[in-house]
């Protein structure tokens, strides 16, 4: 599934799939970062990421940081972005 996913950039989006039970999150720009070239939004950025938390995704393919395992390596990843 295509999710839009504001905050980084106004067109980010993150792609979710089932691999038997487990969700998984491939996420180019989890991490941000957010900055005014970018047309990135902290408001929407904070929302974004309270909606991949509310994933509850048991592995997160992050573009720049690789491969974060188990969901609560996934929450605590996410968690270390949020204000």
């Amino acid at each position: 599934m295509a999710l839009h996913w504001p905050g980084h950039s106004p067109g980010s989006m993150v792609l979710t799939t089932r691999l038997g039970a487990e969700l998984v999150l491939f996420g180019q720009d989890v991490h941000g970062p957010i900055h005014p070239s970018l047309l990135s939004d902290m408001a929407d950025y904070q929302v974004s990421l309270q909606a991949l938390l509310d994933l509850d995704a048991d592995l997160l393919l992050e573009g720049h940081y690789g491969i974060i395992e188990g969901r609560d390596a996934v929450s605590e990843f996410i968690r270390s972005f949020m204000l």
